[in-house]
């Protein structure tokens, strides 16, 4: 469709694949894209330590999965370039608590971790 006087959203520019004019997706359909992508990597650049039993997953290998499959990495321990210790025991004194305490490291049970994930795709209307 191309620009027809009195009709929002309705041009868009000619585009040529192999010779033939293909059609681009409207800007709403673009943006919503752009929005999944967007979720896909809210924790990009992040690393997390998990430790302890899990309870919203079904295991620890699923609750990586969740954390890997928007851009975070895991670690098996604590370093100064952990974002959070995600812990649902935050009273624990085991050594990995007792690090991340230390180095200032946030511990952060499951539920408060899954909200604040949350909190990122929702961020800027994600």
């Amino acid at each position: 469709t191309y620009f027809q006087a009195g009709q929002e959203n309705s041009f868009t520019w000619p585009v040529f694949q192999n010779g033939y004019e293909v059609q681009l997706p409207q800007i709403a359909d673009l943006q919503k894209q752009m929005d999944e992508e967007y979720k896909k990597f809210v924790l990009a650049g992040k690393t997390y330590v998990i430790t302890g039993s899990v309870m919203t997953f079904a295991n620890r290998d699923a609750f990586s999965e969740y954390i890997t499959e928007r851009g975070g990495k895991l670690a098996g321990s604590v370093s100064k370039k952990t974002a959070a210790l995600i812990n649902n025991d935050a009273a624990s004194t085991s050594g990995k608590n007792k690090k991340a305490m230390e180095l200032g490291i946030p511990v952060m049970t499951e539920e408060a971790f899954l909200a604040y994930v949350k909190s990122l795709e929702e961020a800027d209307g994600a």
